[in-house]
């Protein structure tokens, strides 16, 4: 997944929030009581 040339500044936020979102995902799935 590369970053566009013109403008990466733009999208890492996007991918940091993403990754941040995919981690408490699995983290919330693992440990169900420790999300809720």
């Amino acid at each position: 997944m590369a970053q566009p040339s013109t403008d990466p500044g733009h999208w890492g936020p996007i991918f940091d929030y993403l990754a941040l979102t995919r981690q408490a995902t699995v983290a919330s799935a693992a440990s169900p009581a420790a999300a809720a």
